[in-house]
């Protein structure tokens, strides 16, 4: 029994890290991506991936599977293959060749064609969002070489329209204006911009770092909150504003930066005199972090040491 799970572990693990091919051809080849998973979208979270495309070209299922769902109308007309391991693929703005109940092979099946919109392209997402297509075990190969960009950070009191410019005091929200470049076939910034994977914010003082990371917003899935938890109503589909100190997937999604915390407690315990205080006023270095999925970082740091 225990060899068994071993063996199934095993091939798990293989399986994930090798991936699957991409859904156009050369199937083999990476393609350019105009749009990543959990950007905003208006009263909603983009649920996958924009794969740049002319209009008509064949799309393929990544994987050997049935045909779960088909929906014909309108611009959104899309396609859903469930494989043998019960994983969905979805594929939106197609005009679909398929029925329900087909059966689909790998790189094989054509299953629709790029449908003829404003802006062709193919919307590509797994498990309906719980899955970032873009990580080690999906779309393969994927290189990205260009870095994220940080235009601006902000400080906010706490569930207010009072912004903190001359001093950060009691409980803050941070708000990041970033995006990562559209990445190209070949793995370079191909102009435009997509929203970020990853934002981590560290507090240093007097050369070491200080309290603990926040790190909420890393998009491997959608969130489970509100689109309005994690952008800010300045947010457009093509710049994006970030409340990074809240937490998209833990409740209580609407966390802050307390200012004021007490040493050696948690996040919502004040001190109660500036002795107790974790963060002191004086020699506060601020570092906000912007990664992509492959590792690339821009850093904007606030304040000094």
């Amino acid at each position: 029994m225990l060899k068994f799970i071993l063996i199934a572990i095993m091939i798990f693990t293989i399986s994930d890290a090798f991936g699957y091919q991409w859904p156009l051809e050369s199937f083999n080849q990476q393609h350019q991506i105009n749009a990543a998973l959990g950007e905003y979208r208006n009263d909603r979270f983009h649920n996958g991936v924009d794969i740049q495309v002319n209009a008509g070209i064949n799309v393929y299922s990544v994987v050997d599977g049935i045909v779960a769902a088909v929906y014909g109308e309108t611009d959104n007309s899309y396609m859903v293959v469930r494989d043998t391991n019960g994983n969905t693929y979805r594929y939106v703005h197609i005009v679909p060749l398929l029925e329900k109940d087909d059966r689909v092979k790998m790189g094989v099946t054509v299953i629709g064609t790029i449908k003829n919109i404003g802006a062709p392209h193919l919307h590509f997402s797994e498990n309906d969002g719980s899955k970032n297509p873009l990580r080690e075990g999906g779309l393969t190969p994927f290189k990205d070489d260009a870095k994220p960009v940080i235009n601006n950070v902000d400080f906010w009191k706490q569930e207010t329209n009072e912004q903190l410019t001359t001093r950060l005091y009691g409980h803050i929200d941070i708000r990041v204006n970033a995006y990562d470049p559209r990445t190209s076939a070949t793995g370079d910034d191909a102009g435009g911009n997509c929203g970020i994977y990853k934002i981590s914010i560290e507090f240093w003082q007097g050369g070491k770092q200080i309290g603990n990371k926040i790190e909420y917003i890393k998009f491997d899935k959608i969130p489970s909150c509100s689109v309005d938890l994690v952008y800010d109503t300045d947010s457009t589909m093509t710049n994006f504003y970030y409340w990074a100190t809240n937490d998209p997937f833990n409740e209580p999604y609407n966390k802050y930066w307390n200012s004021n915390q007490r040493t050696g407690s948690d996040y919502t315990v004040d001190a109660r005199v500036p002795m107790e205080a974790l963060y002191g006023e004086s020699n506060l270095l601020i570092k906000v972090i912007a990664e992509d999925i492959k590792g690339n970082q821009a850093v904007y740091s606030i304040g000094k040491q």
